[in-house]
């Protein structure tokens, strides 16, 4: 009888265990290696996962895919976002009318966004701040300062689907490089 009261005992700890590895593990993967509190809603461009409000990326076209954790076992999808100013701000003009860029509520119609349930994707490769607002003003004429033209950036805000959570990705457009050129007479050897 003991024998047998001994070997389930080490079966319950032995399942026990498992099943505080297993929550282990999904804390793990939920909150970016213990980085941040575990978040059941998250971004993630080219297999990298964003948790948490993130600054300073460079965007080019690129697919955005909106996760839920155990989104397979919950069927959890859906979301909104939006494409904010994030620079500081300047005057530019429209058919001669001034605007402040910072007063502009969203910039979505400038990236010709595509979107479904799971994910969207940002087209933005090679594309200047001027190019953005032509889209938000079509047929009009756009002006924005020279010294504005590449310094731009721009959030991207996505909200779960019950809006509980939000993630901001702060970025800017990856230009494609034209050419290098080198000044020959100030090469040193």
């Amino acid at each position: 009888m003991s024998k047998a009261v001994n070997v389930i005992a080490v079966i319950v700890f032995l399942i026990l265990l498992g099943i505080a590895g297993l929550g282990i593990y999904f804390a793990y993967k939920y909150s970016d290696g213990f980085k941040t509190t575990p978040k059941s809603f998250y971004l993630e461009i080219n297999g990298k996962r964003y948790f948490e409000n993130t600054d300073g990326l460079t965007l080019g076209d690129v697919q955005i895919d909106v996760r839920y954790a155990f989104d397979e076992l919950t069927k959890k999808s859906g979301y909104t976002y939006k494409v904010k100013p994030a620079s500081e701000d300047f005057a530019y003009l429209v058919d001669g009318s001034p605007y402040n860029y910072l007063g502009i509520e969203d910039l979505s119609a400038g990236f010709n966004i595509a979107c479904d349930d799971f994910g969207l994707t940002l087209k933005c490769k090679n594309k200047k701040v001027k190019d953005v607002l032509q889209q938000l003003y079509p047929g009009q004429e756009v002006t924005v300062p020279s010294s504005e033209e590449n310094g731009c950036r721009y959030k991207l805000v996505v909200i779960s689907v019950d809006g509980e959570q939000e993630i901001a990705l702060t970025f800017q457009c990856a230009f494609d490089i034209d050419g290098i050129e080198i000044d020959k007479p100030s090469i040193v050897f």
